[in-house]
Order: structure tokens, then sequence, then C-alpha cells
């Protein structure tokens, strides 16, 4: 989670996608001051915080990481109390609008052999690349 090489290596990547979420979510609900909030939220407040981190208390990248984790935290949790009353009802709305039974007889009739070709592919990679490894690193 956090590490001492550069700053990138200080996110919380669970929250950056989960924001990736909720944005879309706001977006696709039509809410547009919830997903303007949640985005100036995160970019005023890591800029904040790098100022803070960064030149006051000389932090460098740990301090630049650190303060993108932090506005990155905020701004989920703000996304999460926005959304609050949108996702009430939802599972109810989605539930009623599809008979999920025959939604998914359907994707699994049409997506089947496709899943099959995929999951008999990675196992046959992953098989020889493990047998592969046995063998050693000789070229000879």
């Amino acid at each position: 989670m956090f590490q001492h090489q550069d700053g990138i290596d200080y996110r919380i990547w669970p929250f950056v996608l989960s924001l990736y979420c909720f944005q879309g979510f706001f977006i696709g609900s039509r809410k547009f001051k919830n997903l303007l909030a949640t985005i100036l939220v995160q970019n005023i407040g890591n800029i904040i915080l790098d100022y803070i981190f960064i030149f006051q208390i000389g932090l460098g990248a740990f301090g630049a990481g650190l303060a993108t984790s932090l506005s990155e935290l905020v701004s989920f949790l703000l996304a999460l109390y926005l959304s609050r009353h949108l996702l009430k009802g939802f599972s109810k709305k989605i539930f009623s609008y599809f008979k999920i039974k025959e939604v998914l007889k359907k994707i699994f009739n049409i997506h089947l052999p496709f899943i099959l070709r995929t999951l008999l592919f990675i196992t046959a990679v992953a098989t020889f690349t493990n047998f592969s490894s046995l063998l050693g690193t000789s070229f000879i």
C-alpha cells in the first residue's frame, strides 16, 4: 500500500476505482452537481495537502502520495454520502425491470463457448509456463 519509492505507489487503488464508479454513476443518473463536488474536493484537497506535506512539512514524494491518498479518501467518502439517497431503492428497481434468470440464461447460452475457450486457453498457457519453469533457464 504505502512504499517509499515514488509518489504513484502511495495511492490506495480501491478508493480510486470506487471513485471512477461513483463518477460514472453520477453521470448516468444525471447528478452533475454531485460529480462536480467530488472532483473539486479531490483536486482542491490534493493541491492544499500537497502544499502542506511537501513544502511546509518537507515530506517530498511520500508527502505527495499521502496527499493524493487522503484527498481520494475524502472524495470517496463525499461520493458515498452524496449517493446514499440515489442507492436506496436501486436494487429493487433493477430487479423489477429485468427478469434476472431469463437474462442470465440468454447470456450463458450466447457466451458459454467463449467463456470455455478463454478458460481453456488460460489453463494451457499457465500449464506450459509452469512446466517450462521446471526445465530451468539453460538454452542448451
